[in-house]
């Protein structure tokens, strides 16, 4: 195999108009080469179809113009969203607060502050009769009773009929039979 063997000449002496000039292999027509600052492909790569969600975040990049306290402020689509986010919650919107409790909830810190705010320690104060359930549940868990779910949420029904009819109601089996009856606080 062999190689055919280019010339190199400067591309101002070989004008296709001279005699001298031979078009061929790697040297095409004056006329027809890319002019200085052409680019030999000038739509390019075609673009790959963009998702919905690089759409989104794009659109959420921009900026937008906000009126506040009478100024205008500019500010992304996304911090537009987020304040609106925030206001919603802040007005009793449930919908609105599940959202952002759960985009939230994916920091340590977020949870650690969430936490200490919305259940306070003295929102959780024991009486008597709490204490009551508790040590005879634990009694009951001790001795290694069985806790039959149907049992328990029959027997609370027939607590429920028997109250509101005023009857003690039949001895009953399962965890609720060993509780004492829960106290209006």
């Amino acid at each position: 195999m062999s190689k055919r063997q280019r010339t190199c000449v400067p591309l101002g002496a070989d004008e296709s108009g001279s005699a001298d000039y031979e078009v061929g292999y790697g040297r095409p027509p004056r006329a027809s080469r890319f002019k200085p600052g052409q680019c030999g492909n000038p739509k390019g790569r075609p673009r790959k179809p963009k998702t919905l969600m690089e759409a989104v975040e794009r659109e959420l990049d921009c900026t937008a113009v906000v009126r506040e306290g009478g100024r205008e402020k500019r500010l992304t689509k996304l911090e537009v969203v987020s304040r609106q986010l925030v206001d919603a919650s802040c007005r009793g919107q449930l919908g609105a607060t599940r959202l952002l409790l759960r985009e939230m909830g994916g920091t340590a810190a977020a949870k650690a502050d969430l936490s200490s705010n919305l259940m306070p320690a003295s929102a959780h104060l024991i009486d008597e009769t709490d204490r009551q359930i508790i040590a005879s549940f634990a009694a009951m868990i001790r001795a290694g009773a069985q806790i039959d779910p149907a049992a328990a949420v029959n027997a609370s029904a027939d607590d429920d009929d028997a109250d509101a009819l005023g009857e003690a109601g039949p001895p009953q089996q399962g965890f609720a039979a060993s509780l004492p009856p829960p106290a209006c606080h």
